[in-house]
């Protein structure tokens, strides 16, 4: 399933100041991809295996699926911190593609436990 993230924010989740990136996002039986431009590196490529999100969830009013994972990101070593309870890293859809991912990729990111 690919659908279109139209902004995936890393960091404290409700600070205007969080990383925003608008980029396509391929869901998997086992992960998501995807990939953005980074003011330092060019080109990121994300891939996020669902055995490792902990604290996820759907935000319907946000249209958000929203998670963390327990160590630290590479590229994000300080935008992210995996221990401060505000921190996560979201993905937020058209609404469209949230019903889709809601539907079709939600139920399957716990299984891989």
């Amino acid at each position: 399933l690919i659908q279109s993230g139209d902004q995936t924010c890393v960091g404290k989740r409700l600070d205007l100041t969080c990383r925003k990136f608008s980029s396509p996002v391929q869901f998997f039986s086992d992960k998501c991809k995807y990939a953005f431009h980074h003011p330092k590196k060019e080109r990121i490529d994300m891939e996020m295996f669902y055995k490792d999100m902990v604290q996820y969830s759907c935000d319907d009013k946000k249209r958000s699926f929203v998670f963390k994972i327990r160590r630290q990101l590479e590229h994000f070593p300080f935008e992210y911190e995996p221990n401060r309870p505000d921190h996560f890293l979201s993905i937020t859809f058209s609404r469209q593609d949230y019903i889709s991912f809601k539907s079709r990729i939600f139920p399957i990111v716990g299984q891989g436990r």
